[in-house]
């Protein structure tokens, strides 16, 4: 804690077969909370589904660099907030049934997650 602003440093762990790591800083005065984080070796498939609950939508091995604000209030003002940048990289991956053309055209379990909107 450095004035109004709550640190959590050098974060560690693993995800989804894989391993993580950042930093998150919350602004205490402004509710704002800044988010640093990276990760690499993830199981696609099992951060997809974990992520946003489509199964066997993605296999490979995943990775991702992020860096976003948000007002962390609740979880509208959270999502209505977000800003930033979040970047993918899969390695020998492919489409599950989300690359399927009739799945494509009837993305109702896409428009219907609350984290894709």
């Amino acid at each position: 804690m450095k004035g109004v602003n709550f640190y959590l440093n050098n974060l560690k762990g693993t995800a989804f077969d894989g391993k993580i790591w950042g930093n998150i800083i919350y602004n205490m005065s402004n509710l704002l909370t800044t988010v640093e984080f990276h990760g690499t070796g993830m199981n696609a498939e099992k951060a997809v589904k974990g992520a946003v609950g489509i199964s066997n939508a993605l296999t490979g091995i995943l990775g991702f660099d992020t860096n976003l604000t948000l007002k962390a209030v609740d979880y509208e003002d959270m999502m209505r907030s977000m800003r930033g940048k979040l970047t993918f990289k899969v390695i020998n991956g492919s489409f599950g049934n989300i690359g399927r053309l009739e799945n494509l055209l009837g993305a109702g379990n896409i428009v219907a997650n609350n984290v894709l909107k």
